[in-house]
């Protein structure tokens, strides 16, 4: 009787620690996951920086309770890289901010010419490691992520109600001519040089020319070209009409490049 009711009361002592240490752990994940959702009440809670200069600012940011217990509101650093303003051809301010590259290369194709390493080692502009020398028809545009290079090329649509896009995040270099055949917009991170742009046929055509940090030199119009140039350094082109609403890449919302606690 006495060996039964000791190892009884071991078995109860036993089980009494179980519980405790099982409400203990209890406890402690309600309060990790009442930290992440005050983390992310607090994240959530900061407001994206509207400047064209890198700076930061200190917000005040009210979180979530974590065990019970209220906490006090925070101040934390919210710093963004800037967005600074596009210039353009023309004198009207440029309708233009925060350009979404992201979305306009997730329809970046492979390099459907010749791709060869890029030469350089020193730039001030973007420029990519390769280069893709395009063939001279392009149909539908054509989006890389390699530095493109024209000789002569004419552009054809199968769609002509929709715009054409031509995109890199480099540099854009045509040798001799870039002819066209409707609406066309061109983005580039890097410098865009084009000796002649024209159109193929006797229609009127919206181009709008975007380089993210690069210079902008268009030698030539030929054709009813309503142009806008956007860019951030020289632009280098021929007086043009202005389009009445120039075509442009999706835009994104305000963003912050970082933050912490104070």
């Amino acid at each position: 009787m006495f060996l039964a009711l000791f190892a009884l009361a071991a078995i109860s002592y036993s089980s009494l620690r179980l519980i405790r240490h099982a409400g203990a752990y209890a406890q402690l994940l309600r309060t990790y996951r009442d930290g992440i959702e005050h983390h992310n009440t607090l994240r959530g809670g900061i407001t994206p920086l509207a400047s064209q200069t890198r700076r930061c600012e200190l917000q005040r940011l009210t979180g979530r309770t974590i065990a019970g217990a209220a906490l006090h509101p925070q101040d934390w650093h919210v710093c963004t890289l800037g967005d600074p303003a596009f210039l353009s051809n023309h004198q009207t301010a440029a309708p233009i901010r925060n350009p979404n590259y992201n979305a306009l290369f997730l329809a970046a194709v492979p390099c459907p010419g010749a791709r060869t390493l890029t030469s350089r080692t020193t730039f001030d502009t973007p420029h990519a490691r390769y280069t893709c020398t395009l063939p001279t028809r392009l149909e539908n545009g054509i989006t890389v992520t390699d530095n493109i290079a024209i000789e002569a090329a004419s552009v054809t649509t199968t769609h002509s109600l929709l715009p054409v896009t031509i995109a890199t995040p480099g540099s854009l270099v045509v040798a001799t001519s870039l002819s066209l055949s409707g609406d066309t917009l061109i983005v580039a991170g890097g410098d865009i040089s084009i000796p002649h742009l024209k159109m193929q046929f006797s229609g009127a055509a919206k181009v709008t020319v975007v380089s993210a940090h690069g210079d902008i030199v268009i030698g030539l119009l030929e054709g009813a070209l309503a142009l806008t140039a956007l860019g951030r350094r020289a632009i280098s082109v021929p007086p043009t009409t202005p389009a009445s609403s120039p075509l442009l890449p999706p835009s994104r919302g305000a963003s912050v490049a970082g933050f912490i606690g104070r």
